[in-house]
């Protein structure tokens, strides 16, 4: 929809940023005249289009929101003579539509303006016509010939078709966000009438008639293939913000609150379903500005900050978090960057972090969760929860600052948390994080720590932790455990025993942590003993070798050490463990007095065959 502005000298302004939460103001060119149109790419970051007139109609493009700008066409003998409409197709092409020499035109620039291709158009497209493109050869466009209004459609960019869709004209024709799936179109008149097509513009029906007049204005949600739901408002006093469901009979009326007497130019939805509606009221304390309302707010909210009295927005478009309008009453562009209109980012711990926080008096605590501003937020409210769904709060509070510390926590469970801005507006609510938190470190019991153990394959234990599901235990030589002696993993009670014996007269380490469901506990603090020396044995004695002549039994003594107890050194484990058999050695003197009765017996016989011998002989 176009409008002459009032000219006034560009004014010297700064680029917005993307922390700005309040209104600024787009530099405009140097000498541009008067604004009338403008064309926010959606897609492309910072480009915008101008349409102005100064001694004929000129199109302006920025790459930077008004850093620099280009002069891309301008009206003269050759081409268009003037400029009724431009708009920007789905895919990026910019149509302009105007007069030629040779009748109605269109220009179309698939290069963001660096060159542009002419053709015929059937009738004019004029300043109060409804445009909408797909791409450089899928558009339409509204005509009305002083008795009959039609909806014109091409799929080649030359052949055109047109429906006859009523006697008033049709001011507004938008396309449905998922057009290229659903064919979807609709077509508004001064007369609140609506006008539907789901075939691409074939044909139309008739919606329930709203209670709309004047300069109307429609939006899809962005979510319509699903919901159903269009919004429409109109610059008549008072006429208020409507939503209807595609398919029911009926409009509500949704403007609650806002000030008597708006008037509003323009409506937008966002992708976030945010709705947005440009007040063409002169700015003031309580008037004008932008209107703004979110699925998860049951109030309308205003946005004027930054807006100089007397400012009067005409239209909106939108692009992320941003929103342009122009400012008739100052010939200028304004750019109102919502942060608040997009989640908070959420910065720590990440999401399914395990283990973490610090175990004291049998709760957790020590935990920072911690967010981004987005820009222009004074307040967050942070939620936890222990259900995925955030169905039933464990804690929550607001904050002026990006972080919060958790305490009261229970160990070894799994947390979920979320953070939303609640001032100067509210923000959608973050994604939902989780975290687990730690169990509580084993303390360690036995072996004590100093104690000299007096078996090699010792017992191990320590108290149980809340929450464990298995342990682990680390066992070294050496104090930084560098050199581990045994790594044990999935220790399913609180006691351990190892497998070989340990070396005598050394000194070892070891700690133990608990593990748990998607956590783990600190280790331990670190635990010594020594292992105690090994039994001395008696020395062999020295065998003597006799003549073969006359064998003499030799005795061999071996003293072997009886097992030693546990039972003193080492209490019971809560795991039974069973302690190590040793079997007993056969005592050394036995041992030789059994060989030395082998030996007699061997000379008694060769003694009696000897004497038989000399008998005989």
């Amino acid at each position: 929809m176009l409008v002459a502005l009032v000219l006034f000298s560009p004014l010297a302004t700064q680029p917005i940023s993307a922390a700005d939460s309040a209104w600024s103001d787009l530099p405009m060119p140097q000498s541009v005249g008067t604004v009338v149109d403008m064309a926010v790419s959606p897609y492309q970051t910072s480009l915008v289009y101008l349409l102005a007139f100064n001694n004929g109609h000129k199109v302006w493009r920025t790459f930077n929101d008004g850093s620099a700008w280009q002069l891309i066409y301008q009206t003269g003998s050759a081409g268009l003579s003037s400029i009724d409409r431009f708009t920007l197709a789905r895919n990026g092409t910019l149509l302009i539509a105007g007069g030629s020499a040779n009748g109605p035109a269109c220009l179309k620039s698939i290069d963001q303006g660096q060159t542009f291709t002419q053709f015929t158009l059937p009738v004019a497209i004029d300043s109060t016509a409804g445009f909408g493109a797909l791409s450089e050869q899928s558009f339409f466009f509204t005509s009305f010939d002083g008795s009959r209004s039609r909806v014109w459609r091409t799929a080649d960019g030359s052949a055109f078709e047109s429906t006859i869709i009523s006697a008033t004209p049709l001011t507004i024709l938008e396309l449905s966000p998922g057009f290229a799936a659903d064919n979807n179109l609709i077509a508004a008149g001064a007369d609140g009438n609506f006008y539907l097509s789901t075939d691409g513009g074939s044909h139309f029906s008739a919606l329930q008639q709203s209670p709309l007049v004047g300069e109307v204005c429609l939006a899809f949600s962005a979510d319509y293939s699903a919901s159903k739901y269009i919004y429409a408002a109109s610059t008549s006093v008072g006429s208020g913000i409507w939503r209807m469901k595609v398919g029911e009979p009926a409009w509500t009326r949704i403007d609650a609150g806002l000030p008597n007497g708006t008037m509003l130019s323009d409506i937008e939805v966002s992708v976030g379903g945010i709705i947005y509606a440009a007040s063409s009221n002169q700015v003031n304390a309580s008037n004008g500005g932008l209107v703004k309302k979110t699925v998860f707010n049951s109030s309308w909210e205003t946005a004027r900050d930054g807006l100089q009295t007397g400012t009067t927005l005409w239209g909106l478009q939108s692009r992320g978090s941003k929103l342009y309008s122009l400012d008739t009453a100052n010939n200028r562009i304004v750019v109102y960057n919502d942060t608040l209109a997009s989640p908070v980012e959420l910065l720590s711990p990440q999401s399914g972090s395990p283990g973490i926080g610090t175990f004291a008096a049998g709760t957790i605590g020590g935990i920072d969760i911690v967010w981004r501003n987005p820009g222009g937020a004074t307040g967050f409210q942070w939620q936890v929860s222990d259900s995925y769904d955030m169905s039933i709060i464990r804690f929550e509070s607001t904050t002026a600052t990006e972080s919060a510390r958790l305490k009261n926590l229970d160990p070894g469970t799994t947390y979920y948390w979320r953070v939303r801005a609640v001032t100067p507006s509210l923000s959608p609510w973050s994604a939902v994080w989780s975290f687990t938190t730690a169990l509580g470190a084993p303390v360690l019991t036995t072996p004590a720590i100093g104690s000299t153990v007096q078996i090699l394959q010792p017992p191990f234990q320590w108290q149980p932790s809340t929450g464990a599901k298995s342990y682990e235990l680390m066992l070294s030589t050496s104090a930084d455990f560098s050199n581990l002696t045994a790594f044990a993993t999935g220790i399913g009670g609180n006691a351990w025993q190892p497998t070989s014996p340990l070396i005598p007269s050394t000194g070892y380490f070891w700690k133990v942590r608990a593990i748990g469901t998607n956590t783990y506990s600190p280790w331990s603090a670190v635990s010594a003993f020594t292992t105690s020396a090994p039994p001395t044995t008696s020395a062999a004695p020295t065998k003597t070798v006799l003549p073969t002549t006359t064998p003499v039994p030799t005795q061999t003594t071996t003293a072997t050490a009886p097992p030693l107890s546990t039972s003193a050194q080492t209490p019971a484990p809560t795991q039974s463990i069973a302690p190590p058999i040793t079997t007993p050695s056969v005592p050394g003197l036995l041992i030789g007095i059994l060989i030395g009765m082998g030996c007699l017996s061997g000379f008694m016989v060769s003694m009696i065959i000897k004497t038989r011998k000399q008998r005989r002989d």
